[in-house]
């Protein structure tokens, strides 16, 4: 069944077309997802969804405009091509698209098509190999597989008369082992995935990968802290492919290219690695997971050379970046979904062997510790959503809390329908929805079931040298569905919420928790009121003109490189934002919804002094664009690129090391997962077991807050309609409580403490709301003057590879030196090992300047003085 008539694509195009677009380009997608967890060695869930929608671009004199809809009836596509027509208007800038070339290549051939295999099926081979990690050692204590799959058609068509289709299906298996010694606790992983369907596992031994998991895992029980110092490394062929695509695939990609911030600009034709280093992007690799017959602009992809014997020879480029550096298109522009723009990003990036062997395409073989996935699953780096990255924020005064989709909604949009609600929202519910699929899944036989819908709308504007570089309006909705049978559950998720579609996800829900086992914690939590938290929406957010929103952007870019001379350019200057509701229905009475807006500006700066370029970032944040300080994200994006120049390493030493908010922040992050009841039931946390231990020092307090004014992650009641509370979680060093929702408190004979976080497309799990560390007495000039000489560290990388079982990190640091409570010169390329039990331990001062960032939930922290680390620096 073809995801659009041919006739309705005309339609569309032509419809947008009548504004005076110079270009309209239409995405559709349709996607299926399954997946299948095995936990404890039982079947802990077996939930599926469906995506379904479009998206828009239109170029109107320079200015590119997206909307994007689930709505895929004729007068909802009509209605966002008018919607997208009316958003192009706005302003003018540069517009030039690179030339399409190249013949479309056949899609993957698929053998053996996922959804044709019985849930059983797949659910024995992850039972085998979980038995066969198991049966490695006696220190394995949890192991976790799991299976997905992902069938997605997209459909690309342009007003130059492009059609291109492209069908993607996908499989992946999953294995987590944790193996613990003596208090010592080592985890290890293995991911196989390819585009392939379930004849992947004819050549792929899934059990065999759950051994090779268990063994590194216990390996590393034995495994003693590195000597510092100089040395020769060997990189295995598994994690050099993952630091060439984070450190150098990046860098490559077009749109930072164009961008400046990166250091790969100017030097096509110079040397940058090695003379035996050849670096490789090729879409069209048989069966790999970026394969592609046409990339998301309907451009077919290709090999692409990037490093050729050390010299760089070329970049990756989607079709507007080629256009704007006058390069041939490459293959590389991807989305995210149909709610994205494309932007040029890797398929399948690899570094050539060593020439004095044959090289071989990568491809499905039989050694299963040579079959990888060549690329990353999904790009962590698309940068397409602000709120997936980490961020620093500024603490409010009063009507100071702000920005957008919170932890509890990670697909959070926002929703201009107001539908106000007294105390408990315990009154007739506001969509038809909610009583149409609860009456159907009891119809069905199912014993309970909950409703949770999402709905929203978005408003972006980002600025690129003085002109609009691209504009976002759009809509968005979901529904996702938990129905309950004899202590089973059941789960799946869509985005069309036509009848028909309503019905499908009812029976798949129903047909999911049959497979999953039975467990008495599988219930729903008692219907209780909730009082509603004032503040989280502004009334006046909607009315505002769109003029002013993109005036506020190119006021930050201008700003910005008229303070300090050395701010020659802004690489991101945006403006955003958007008002969203969430709604939870239950066949036990609850009816329960809120509503949360938010406006927010970022500003990316570049400084440079001779051949060094150092970059600075800031953000600003309320409920509505009335709260946003200009001035202030201006002065302190400025400030933190223009700081950092001249910055170099300093020798290795043992000092005092002050963390600035928001790299305290990012490291309370890390430590978010530890506090969940979930993690501790299944050996995930290094927290586990330490109730009523002392596990930091006594001046460490750390709470979850859903209630905290100027939280963003604030909210009336969780993921499951429990009403939100306060939580001390480390109180004076000490560890009091776990972080629960309705399924971990029935294991462990507690309550919940309103934990609850999801989306639409998920279940509720456990996870934090305002994650705050209690800010001291101290100044944060106070502080500073209790260090002699030691380190005050901005920056850090590597967060990622912090271990959140053992707590094991190992971090690159960024920052200025203190000289007499003074910060003096920047420095850089410096390292820190350790524990971070260890570093909370180490705490010798907090002070009171309060910030706070998203970092695994929206995390608060002061400066933080730590009595003494490791420096590893020249």
């Amino acid at each position: 069944m073809p995801l659009l008539d041919q006739s309705l694509v005309d339609s569309v195009i032509k419809r947008a077309l009548r504004s005076g677009a110079d270009f309209v380009e239409l995405f559709v997608e349709r996607k299926h997802n399954q997946s299948i967890s095995v936990e404890e060695s039982k079947v802990q869930r077996v939930s599926s969804g469906h995506d379904l929608g479009a998206g828009l671009r239109i170029i109107h004199k320079g200015t590119i405009s997206y909307v994007y809809t689930e709505d895929l009836s004729e007068d909802g596509l009509l209605k966002t091509a008018d919607l997208a027509a009316q958003v192009g208007r706005r302003g003018g800038g540069r517009f030039a698209f690179g030339e399409l070339a190249g013949t479309p290549h056949a899609p993957q051939r698929i053998e053996v098509p996922p959804e044709t295999v019985g849930a059983e099926a797949k659910i024995e081979l992850l039972l085998e190999a979980d038995q066969a990690a198991r049966e490695v050692s006696g220190a394995i204590k949890q192991v976790a597989v799991g299976y997905g799959q992902s069938a997605q058609e997209v459909l690309v068509a342009t007003s130059e008369g492009v059609r291109h289709a492209d069908t993607r299906t996908r499989v992946r298996l999953m294995i987590h082992a944790v193996a613990e010694r003596n208090g010592e606790i080592q985890t290890a992983m293995e991911a196989p995935g390819m585009q392939r369907g379930f004849e992947f596992f004819d050549d792929t031994s899934a059990a065999e990968y759950a051994r090779a998991a268990a063994e590194r895992a216990t390996a590393l029980l034995e495994a003693a802290p590195s000597p510092a110092g100089p040395m020769a490394v060997v990189v295995g062929n598994e994690f050099g492919g993952v630091l060439f695509h984070e450190a150098c695939g990046h860098g490559l990609e077009a749109d930072f290219v164009g961008k400046g911030s990166t250091v790969f600009v100017g030097k096509i034709g110079q040397a940058v690695a090695s003379p035996i280093v050849t670096a490789i992007d090729d879409g069209t690799l048989p069966s790999r997971w970026g394969t592609l017959a046409v990339d998301d602009e309907g451009v077919p992809t290709r090999r692409n050379v990037l490093i050729q014997d050390g010299v760089l020879v070329s970049y990756m480029y989607d079709r507007l970046r080629a256009g704007q550096q006058n390069h041939p298109v490459t293959g590389n522009g991807r989305r995210q979904s149909y709610q994205h723009l494309p932007i040029p990003r890797m398929t399948n990036t690899f570094i050539l062997p060593d020439r004095s062997r044959a090289y071989r395409p990568a491809g499905a073989r039989r050694d299963y510790r040579r079959q990888r996935p060549a690329g990353a699953a999904q790009d962590r780096h698309d940068r397409q959503r602000l709120e997936a990255r980490p961020r620093d924020l500024r603490q409010g005064g009063p009507g100071r809390s702000g920005l957008g989709r919170a932890t509890d909604n990670s697909d959070f949009r926002t929703h201009r329908r107001r539908h106000r609600r007294g105390r408990g929202r315990r009154d007739a519910p506001v969509n038809p929805i909610g009583d149409r699929v609860l009456e159907r899944c009891r119809q069905l036989g199912a014993e309970d079931a909950e409703l949770y819908i999402s709905r929203g709308t978005e408003f972006t504007v980002r600025i690129y040298k003085g002109e609009i570089e691209s504009l976002i309006s759009a809509e968005s909705r979901g529904v996702g569905l938990r129905t309950f049978l004899e202590h089973r559950v059941g789960f799946s998720y869509t985005s069309d919420t036509e009848p028909e579609a309503l019905d499908g996800l009812v029976e798949e829900a129903l047909l999911n928790g049959r497979y999953n086992h039975a467990d008495e914690a599988n219930v729903l939590p008692a219907t209780e009121p909730a009082d509603p938290v004032a503040g989280l929406a502004s009334p006046s957010l909607g009315q505002i003109d769109p003029q002013r929103k993109i005036d506020f952007a190119l006021d930050m870019e201008r700003r910005a490189t008229s303070l300090d001379p050395r701010v020659r350019r802004v690489s991101d200057a945006v403006y955003s934002d958007g008002s969203g509701q969430v709604e939870i229905y239950n066949s036990r009475g609850l009816r329960a919804s809120f509503e949360r807006t938010v406006a927010y500006g970022v500003l990316e700066t570049i400084a440079e002094q001779d051949s060094e370029m150092q970059s600075g970032f800031a953000f600003t944040h309320g409920r509505d664009m009335e709260e946003l300080d200009l001035a202030a994200v201006v002065q302190e994006a400025v400030e933190n690129a223009a700081g950092l120049l001249g910055a170099k390493p300093v020798p290795t030493a043992r000092v005092p090391v002050v963390l600035h908010p928001h790299a305290a922040a990012m490291i309370l992050g890390v430590l978010a997962s530890s506090f969940s009841a979930e993690a501790v039931i299944k050996r995930r946390s290094l927290l586990a077991g330490k109730i009523g231990e002392r596990v930091a020092a006594d001046i460490v307090t750390i709470t979850d807050d859903a209630l905290l004014p100027q939280g963003l992650a604030s909210r009336p009641f969780d993921g499951e309609g429990v009403p939100s509370r306060r939580n001390e979680l480390i109180v004076n060093g000490v560890l009091q409580s776990y972080l629960h929702n309705t399924y971990t408190a029935m294991r462990t004979n507690s309550r919940s403490t309103g934990s609850a976080v999801r989306s639409y497309k998920n279940v509720p799990e456990v996870g934090v709301s305002n994650l705050v560390l209690k800010p001291g007495a101290l100044s944060r000039e106070a502080l500073l003057s209790r260090v002699d000489n030691g380190l005050h560290v901005s920056q850090l990388t590597g967060l990622n590879t912090v271990n959140p079982v053992s707590g094991e990190f190992s971090l690159g640091l960024t920052g200025h030196w203190i000289e007499n409570g003074r910060l003096t010169k920047p420095v850089k390329e410096l390292t820190v090992a350790g524990n971070v039990i260890a570093l909370l331990r180490s705490v010798a001062a907090v002070a009171n300047d309060l910030r706070f960032m998203f970092a695994g939930g929206f995390c608060g922290s002061p400066t933080v003085l730590i009595e003494e680390l490791p420096v590893g620096g020249l």
